[in-house]
């Protein structure tokens, strides 16, 4: 991603969790899992990061990376994930 200079790791990973829901709505799981990851390495607190590499990980079936990933959101009581039942 080109970044204005200044960036906190904060915000880049806000752009890598956002450019990683493009992907999964164009399908591209593997670009979006990696987008996932990076914005975790930046902000490890980041549910959106953590909720949608599971989702990008369960749709190239690496089921038990996927299920990991939604561990993660129901054990941190995060409480923006959509389908939150679907865990």
């Amino acid at each position: 991603l080109v970044l204005m200079d200044g960036a906190t790791a904060k915000e880049r990973a806000v752009l890598h969790a956002n450019r990683a829901q493009a992907l999964l709505i164009l399908k591209e799981f593997a670009l979006a899992a990696k987008d996932c990851d990076k914005c975790i390495e930046l902000d490890a607190d980041n549910e959106k990061g953590w909720y949608r590499g599971g989702v990008a990980l369960e749709n190239l079936k690496q089921y038990d990376a996927a299920e990991k990933k939604f561990q993660h959101v129901l054990d941190k009581g995060y409480t923006k994930s959509k389908d939150k039942a679907a865990l």
